[in-house]
């Protein structure tokens, strides 16, 4: 199979367009695309970034105390309960 990734969002005034989403810089450079009605098309790339290794470096930090960790117990909790609910649905 082709190493391809890439999301797409439309929205009312525009698309987004992700490469590489999940293995940044693995099959391609991580690059964000937005194309808006009437306004030129806006491209940034990462070529050097890792989200991967961001992660774990914010995480780190947070349990340093160093920053706040942005990601909520309620999301995590919600996050359990579906692969609960998928887990189940399996049996």
């Amino acid at each position: 199979m082709m190493n391809y990734q890439q999301m797409t969002f439309h929205g009312t005034t525009g698309v987004l367009r992700l490469t590489c989403p999940f293995n940044a810089n693995k099959a391609d450079v991580a690059e964000l695309v937005l194309d808006q009605n009437g306004a030129a098309r806006m491209v940034q790339r990462w070529p050097e970034e890792s989200q991967y290794v961001r992660q774990v470096e914010s995480f780190c930090a947070a349990v340093r105390g160093e920053t706040s960790y942005p990601v909520p117990l309620e999301w995590s909790r919600g996050t359990q309960e579906m692969l609960d609910l998928i887990y189940a649905a399996a049996q």
